[in-house]
């Protein structure tokens, strides 16, 4: 049977340490998507993490929500058009959120 990995105090404070001075200071709802570890009620979530890559002259982005199993992107023509972008629908609950291949057809066992 697994057993529950033990996360070292070092890798906890890793997790939650990004403050107001880094990059994602002037992006708190997409700071609050990766960092956030309960919900508002103080149920536990799982954070989301966070995808950037340049192709065919674009800079992408994807926010993978883990805790539910959907993932966003958005693209745009500079990495601050892209964070923008990307804070501007989150904030706003208006990201175009689909079905992450990765959890699809799998369900949240042990949850």
């Amino acid at each position: 049977m697994l057993k529950r990995p033990v996360l070292s105090k070092e890798a906890s404070v890793l997790a939650t340490d990004l403050t107001e001075d880094d990059i994602f200071g002037d992006l708190p709802a997409l700071r609050e998507y990766l960092t956030e570890r309960f919900y508002e009620d103080g149920t536990v979530r799982q954070t989301a993490s966070l995808l950037v890559f340049c192709e065919d002259g674009l800079c992408k982005l994807m926010v993978n929500d883990r805790e539910v199993g959907r993932v966003a992107f958005w693209s745009g023509e500079s990495f601050t058009a892209v964070l923008a972008a990307a804070e501007a629908a989150l904030a706003g609950d208006r990201a175009d959120w689909r079905v992450s291949k990765q959890t699809a057809g799998r369900g949240r066992q042990g949850k």
